[in-house]
């Protein structure tokens, strides 16, 4: 069984209404969805936005149902070269607002202690994924996502994590959260998100509702298509 988690309805639409869906069950705030499509079976959970919704959802999905695998979808925020509408395979996950320095010792931003800096996707994934794009004539790059618990309008929120790691492409609330429970229970993860807007100095909010509906759909058939190919 493969696990899929996003965010929210707009993430996770798709989905629903291109499968079988075989039962849905409600764990306090997560929602778990087990669908069939052509013989593949998914657990599909809806997380709710941010960090500590992603990890305890993934949690729960690898207690419960144990999957081969994991797929973060969804939107994010994107840094040139990235464009609205590229997706974005995460081949490293890192926090930029994590800091863990006090008076007393020093780490690197972005580092809980006792765990690695950058969380490392799945590479057989990463390299699958990327083959599946380009035979499609999709616009796709691999490179860093980064993860944290603020809506992102200015890349002076990520000047520090900068500083530690290189080709940031993609900014998002989940998916570093969820591949740090991963790491931890020795589960393959990859992160996919499709750009819905662009940071920059001249950023506009209308961006990011104008195209999160379409870069969703779009992303959720390619990775259903996929599922359905293996």
């Amino acid at each position: 069984m493969i696990g899929i988690i996003a965010a929210i309805d707009e993430e996770i639409n798709f989905f629903i209404k291109n499968t079988n869906v075989i039962e849905t069950i409600k764990d306090n705030n997560v929602v778990f969805y087990h669908l069939r499509k052509e013989n593949k079976d998914i657990i599909l959970a809806k997380s709710g936005a941010g960090k500590v919704n992603a990890s305890m959802t993934a949690t729960k999905m690898i207690d419960k149902y144990n999957p081969e695998l994991i797929i973060n979808t969804g939107i994010a925020g994107g840094l040139k070269p990235a464009e609205v509408g590229n997706f974005v395979i995460g081949n490293k996950l890192v926090y930029y607002d994590v800091n863990m320095s006090s008076h007393r010792s020093k780490h690197q931003h972005g580092k809980v202690r006792g765990l690695p800096l950058e969380y490392k996707s799945d590479s057989t994934l990463v390299a699958k994924f990327h083959k599946f794009f380009n035979e499609r004539k999709i616009p796709n790059l691999v490179g860093t996502i980064a993860t944290g618990d603020y809506f992102v309008k200015s890349s002076t929120y990520l000047e520090n994590i900068s500083k530690e790691v290189t080709n940031i492409l993609a900014v998002d609330m989940e998916s570093a959260a969820i591949a740090q429970v991963c790491y931890l229970h020795n589960i393959p993860f990859l992160s996919i998100r499709a750009i819905s807007d662009i940071i920059t100095i001249n950023y506009k909010d209308e961006e990011f509702a104008l195209n999160i509906k379409n870069v969703c759909g779009e992303l959720g058939k390619q990775i259903l298509e996929y599922i359905c190919s293996i």
